[in-house]
């Protein structure tokens, strides 16, 4: 789960560099070509794990990548709209969506020690957004719904998971499926990158798939509301990235909101590993 928020990190960089550096691609371009070349450099692993039964759960996959795609365009115009460790920090109410979907659906037990890790985590967020929403622009709602849709996801693919779908089918054909739903709109708003934005294009989506495998075996190894609280390590990272790339600096707030988010993981940590013991 670590590594996953770390390239996702990463991947946010790389987003708001297409999108800020002199360049004319639109939000739409960048998420298109970001799922295609996911889906590309995926077709090969995808060919030698072929199996049958990948496209006999093909409505089910085709959902996934729709709201893969949906909840994807907001979080991109987000990024590209204000401050990565703000988008983030906002981003961190999917663990709090996602604890509480995973008792609802999963049926999964829930310890003190998860939910004091969780809504430690939330308060450290709610520290570095100032407490409040008001007067913020409305590119931060826009976050908040694609945050809800992320949660959905994660359920849908622990679900998928537990039905020993295959790790690659279980990659390649959500991913496939959002490439063809963008395609129209793509089309519509087509620009077309220069070598140098298609490059950073190509890493995109493999930074992509990495991101999207290092989940995946998160959810396969252990209880999803276990993991949820190590996602609030992203915004360590975004702080990093975004000093190193553009030079920006965290707020005050925002260090103190780590103050909580840190802790909070770590004491789930050492409260997981003592139980299995």
């Amino acid at each position: 789960m670590l590594g996953m928020c770390l390239v996702s990190s990463v991947n946010d960089v790389i987003v708001k560099l297409s999108g800020l550096s002199g360049s004319h691609l639109k939000d739409i371009n960048i998420l298109f070509f970001r799922f295609f070349f996911a889906t590309v450099t995926l077709i090969p692993l995808f060919l030698s794990d072929f199996r049958l039964s990948s496209f006999k759960k093909s409505q089910v996959h085709a959902i996934r990548g729709g709201l893969f795609a949906l909840a994807m365009l907001p979080w991109c115009y987000s990024l590209i709209q204000l401050p990565i460790p703000l988008v983030i920090s906002v981003g961190y109410l999917t663990p709090v969506f996602g604890t509480i979907l995973a008792s609802l659906i999963l049926k999964e037990s829930f310890s003190v020690a998860r939910w004091i890790s969780v809504f430690f985590g939330f308060f450290g967020v709610a520290v570095s957004v100032n407490f409040s929403f008001t007067g913020a622009n409305s590119s931060i709602f826009i976050a908040l719904l694609a945050t809800f849709v992320f949660a959905v996801l994660d359920i849908v693919n622990k679900r998928l998971l537990t039905q020993k779908e295959s790790l690659i089918s279980t990659m390649f054909m959500p991913t496939m499926w959002s490439f063809l739903w963008l395609l129209p709109i793509a089309i519509w708003n087509w620009k077309t990158p220069s070598f140098h934005e298609m490059a950073m294009l190509l890493i995109l989506g493999i930074g992509s798939n990495l991101m999207f495998f290092c989940l995946l075996k998160a959810l396969g190894s252990y209880e999803m509301s276990a993991l949820q609280p190590f996602k609030y390590s992203e915004t360590v990272f975004s702080c990093i990235a975004s000093f190193l790339c553009f030079n920006q600096i965290p707020s005050v707030s925002v260090l103190l909101g780590l103050g909580f988010i840190v802790p909070s993981a770590l004491y789930l940590t050492f409260q997981e590993t003592r139980s299995i013991k």
